[in-house]
C-alpha cells in the first residue's frame, strides 16, 4: 500500500484536484476523455503541453539550501519519498542505479525526503541506499504541495516521480514505483531534446 499524506494535505490536494473536475484540463491542455487518460498512473507530456518552468527550493537534508533552478539544462528527476514509506525503499536502489546509468547524458536526480521530523532516518537511507545527488528535506509535505494539482496522486500517495525537461518544464510524472530500466527509459528522449 503507497504511504499517504498526512489529511490536512490530502485535504487540500483534494480539494485542488475535485475543485476542478468539471473543467479539469490534463498536462497537456486536453480536457474530457484525454484529461482522464492522463490521471493513469505514468503520463508523459508533449513538449507544446508543458507549460512553465517549475521550480522548488528549500532546505536541503545535507544542510544548507537547495533549487531546482540551480540544474536548469538538464533533465531533473524529481522523487518524492520517505524513509518509513516501504515501497519508497523498494524502488531506492532502482533510482541510485539509474542516477549512476544517466548523468552522462545530463540526467540528474534530485529526491525530496517529505513528512519526517527528523533528519537522522533519512540520512541513514541516503547512505543505506548509496543516492549519492542532492535531497530536499519538507518535514511537513510543503514542497509536495507546490506541485501542480494535476501532477499530484489524488490519494496524496509517496513515492512519485516528476520528471523535468532541460528548460525545467514538467515532461512527465509517476504515481508508482520505477524500476531502473522505466526511469532510463523515461528520460532517453528527454535527454535527447535540445532546450
Amino acid at each position: 500500500m503507497r504511504a499517504l499524506m498526512r489529511p490536512a494535505a490530502l485535504a487540500a490536494a483534494a480539494l485542488a484536484i475535485t475543485g476542478c473536475a468539471t473543467t479539469a484540463q490534463g498536462p497537456s491542455g486536453g480536457s474530457g476523455a484525454a484529461a482522464v487518460a492522463e490521471r493513469s498512473v505514468l503520463v508523459t507530456v508533449p513538449p507544446a503541453g508543458r507549460g512553465a518552468p517549475f521550480d522548488l527550493s528549500g532546505e536541503a537534508l545535507d544542510g544548507g539550501r537547495l533549487s531546482l533552478a540551480a540544474y536548469r539544462g538538464k533533465v531533473v528527476v524529481l522523487n518524492f519519498w520517505a524513509s518509513w514509506c516501504g515501497e519508497c525503499r523498494g524502488e531506492a536502489d532502482d533510482l541510485a542505479a539509474a542516477a549512476r546509468g544517466t548523468a552522462a547524458q545530463g540526467v540528474q536526480f534530485v529526491g525530496v525526503d517529505t513528512r519526517e521530523l527528523q533528519r537522522s532516518a533519512p540520512r541513514v537511507f541516503v547512505r543505506t541506499h548509496h543516492l549519492d545527488y542532492p535531497n530536499f528535506f519538507d518535514t511537513d509535505g510543503d514542497l509536495m504541495l507546490k506541485v501542480p494539482a494535476r501532477y499530484l496522486d489524488p490519494m496524496g500517495g509517496i513515492p512519485f516521480t516528476l520528471v523535468l525537461d532541460r528548460r525545467g518544464r514538467i515532461a512527465a510524472r509517476a504515481w508508482t514505483p520505477l524500476t531502473a530500466d522505466q526511469l532510463t527509459a523515461l528520460v532517453a528522449p528527454l535527454a535527447a531534446e535540445r532546450g
